[in-house]
Order: C-alpha cells, then sequence, then structure tokens
C-alpha cells in the first residue's frame, strides 16, 4: 500500500503577558482546536490532528493544547470527534473526558472451531469483544458498561430450479436466507450452536455501548461433516490483538505496528487429550521456538515480527531526515519514496503449531504472520 506521508511543523508561538500593540500588530484571539492558527476551526485543523495521532505530523506545546479540545490533558480521537460534532453544530456532551465515542467497535471475533474445522454435531462457541482501552480510546471500561451484543447465525442460497439452474426476475437472481439462531442483546458476548448440517454460514454479531451506539460485523464459517479426531485436531489459533472477524480462519495472522508483541493460542480437540504444545517461529534471521510443554501460548516478541526492522529503520532514517529539514527553516516536509513502508514488499513468515497428545499422538499446522501492516491513518 502506497501513500504519500507529508509532515508539518508548526512554529512556535510566543504569548507575551505584556505588550505594545502597534498597526498591523493587533493580536487576534484563536479559539481551541485551531492547531494550525489560521484563525479559524475548521475541517484543515481535524486533518492535521489526525495526522498527529498518526504519528505523521509535529506539533509544538502551542498546538498540542490547542488541540486538546475536549479538555482532558490528552490529545486522542476523542478530540477529533469532538471538534467534527462541533463543526457539524451537535451536541458535545458534558461527560467523561469532556466527551465518549459514538460507536461500540467490535474489537475481537475468534472461535473455538476455525472456518473448516467446524463439524456437525459439535456445538461451535464463537465470541465477540467489545471496547478495549488503549492509547487513542483511554477511557475506563466502567466508562462504556455496559456493553451488549446481539448475534445471528443464517445461511443464504439462490433459489434454483429442478434442473439446479438459478431462477431469475425482474430484480435479478432470487435468493432465500434462512436464520437458524439468534441472540438477542445481552452482556453474553458468544453464542454457542450445534450446526446441523455441512455448509457455509454466515454469523452477524453487533455490539452497543450504554450510550446507544453500535457496531456490525459480519463473518463467514465453513462446516464440515465429521471427521476423525483418534489423533490431536488444531481447531484454532488465536491472537490477542484486535482483529478482524477473519479470525475465524487460523491460516493467517496480521499483525499491527502498534503491537508489542503478539500472543497465539492455539485450542484442540480429538486424540488422548492432556495435550502438549510446541511453536516454532521461522524467518531469515533465526527461528524462534517453544518447546513442547503444557503451555497453549506462544508471545513474539515484535523484534521478530516480519518487516518491523524495516519499518524501524524507515521510520528513524525518516525522522532524522525531516529533523534536518525542520532545523533549516521548513515548515513543512514531503516524505520522500525512499521512506515509505510498504508490506507488501516483505515476505511473510511461518509459524509452526504442533500439538501432541498423552499417547505421543502428533499433529501441526503452519500459519502465516503476514508482514507488520503500517495503520496510517486514525480517525
Amino acid at each position: 500500500m502506497k501513500r504519500k506521508l507529508t509532515a508539518f511543523v508548526l512554529t512556535t508561538v510566543l504569548l507575551l503577558s505584556c505588550f505594545i500593540v502597534t498597526a498591523g500588530a493587533v493580536p487576534q484571539p484563536v479559539e481551541i482546536g485551531n492547531v494550525n492558527h489560521d484563525g479559524t476551526v475548521d475541517t484543515n485543523d481535524v486533518t492535521l490532528i489526525q495526522r498527529y495521532l498518526a504519528v505523521i505530523v509535529s506539533f509544538d506545546a502551542y498546538a498540542l493544547g490547542k488541540a486538546d479540545f475536549d479538555h482532558d490533558k490528552d490529545v486522542t480521537a476523542l478530540d477529533v470527534t469532538a471538534m467534527q460534532r462541533s463543526l457539524a453544530l451537535m451536541d458535545v456532551p458534558d461527560s467523561w473526558g469532556g466527551f465518549f465515542l459514538p460507536e461500540s467497535p467490535i474489537q475481537r471475533v475468534y472461535s473455538n472451531y476455525a472456518s473448516g474445522r467446524a463439524m456437525t454435531g459439535v456445538p461451535v462457541t464463537i465470541t465477540a469483544e467489545g471496547i478495549i482501552t488503549g492509547s487513542y480510546y483511554p477511557q475506563p471500561d466502567s466508562f462504556f458498561e455496559p456493553i451488549e451484543y446481539s448475534f445471528e447465525i443464517g445461511q443464504g442460497d439462490y433459489i434454483r430450479d429442478e434442473n439446479g439452474k438459478i431462477i431469475f426476475d425482474d430484480n435479478g437472481p432470487q435468493y432465500h436466507y434462512d436464520i437458524y439462531a439468534q441472540q438477542d442483546w445481552s452482556a453474553q458476548n458468544s453464542i454457542t450452536y450445534l450446526f446441523e448440517k455441512a455448509g457455509n454460514y454466515s454469523v452477524t454479531i453487533k455490539s452497543r455501548n450504554r450510550f446507544g451506539f453500535e457496531d456490525l460485523q459480519s463473518a463467514y464459517i465453513a462446516v464440515t461433516e465429521p471427521y476423525s479426531a483418534d489423533t490431536p485436531v488444531i481447531t484454532s489459533v488465536i491472537t490477542d490483538r484486535g482483529n478482524s472477524v477473519e479470525l475465524l480462519r487460523h491460516d493467517r495472522i496480521q499483525p499491527s505496528r502498534n503491537d508489542e508483541s503478539l500472543t497465539v493460542t492455539t485450542l484442540a480437540t480429538g486424540g488422548s487429550g492432556a495435550y502438549e504444545y510446541a511453536f516454532e517461529l521461522r524467518n531469515p534471521n533465526e527461528t524462534v521456538t517453544q518447546a513442547y510443554s503444557a503451555d497453549n501460548s506462544f508471545t513474539i516478541d515484535k523484534d521478530c515480527l516480519p518487516g518491523w526492522a524495516e519499518y524501524r529503520d524507515l521510520k528513524k532514517r525518516e525522522s532524522e531526515y525531516v529533523s534536518e529539514q525542520f532545523a533549516q527553516g521548513a515548515q513543512w516536509v514531503e516524505i520522500p519514496d525512499e521512506f515509505i513502508y510498504e508490506a507488501d514488499h516483505y515476505a511473510p513468515y511461518d509459524l509452526i503449531v504442533k500439538v501432541k497428545d498423552s499417547n505421543g499422538n502428533e499433529t501441526e499446522e503452519t500459519v502465516k504472520i503476514a508482514p507488520i501492516y503500517d495503520f496510517d491513518y486514525i480517525g
């Protein structure tokens, strides 16, 4: 993913408690939020704060004070949202930190049986996790609670005639959708369902916070006929980070530059139980291993994640380049292509996950750890 990044520096404004007013030097009052010092609070200021949060813009102390729109002594996505509501002439409630997030994002969805590992006749549990605390959302969980969830599991297909051909009407191909399980709004953040037939199913998950703001995610899970479980079967590999609902898959994991580390957890079934787990991360520099033990989790240091060393080196050289330009009096600096990080340029690493039961029966799976993703936009 290519993206031209532009960095700005905002010159320091000295506010003097005593001054002489002369023609052409009348000081103009500047509102909170006016981080670009043009005398107006508008979408340009919102964009500039978003760039600051994405670590592509530098603010001086004066601009930082103006960016703290909700007066909580910190500059976060809350300030962006509050400014956007204010500019749209919407009410900005006087609540924790001066504002609350107008959404209830689903941060993580996972299952004890990944897509393609779920069997008919075996209960499958799908779990969702809502708002989490973090650098961009520093509110305590209690501020949003109670968070409620709803679930719907269904299956759709085209309507066909006796010869198997899709039937069309004036609106196009005819389609039907059957709902097999529903769970209404409640604090229960998981749903367990026993699939009776093999096939592809959709899972719709909603979350809402105490302010009524909702989020929706959709996932798909493939259910198979019962398979032999005389030996251990790895049913899912779960990570500890916020991830899309594609985590119902277990063959690819996408880290981000915001992770200090990445922890993967293995779930298994079949065999004689009393499992032991082993992990092996293969990369060009070194192979990181965790020998067989009862611990089914494996933590990978940030330095071992694919693309991280390259990303860190690029950002270091970019910072040095920008600092040199600022020292020469530049107010903004266009980042050359040589400093742009592209995850597609780096190969994923193989994570070998192994499970052994008490009889010594062993199985293994290869999970792709994708190159670290550069989240360059927050908003």
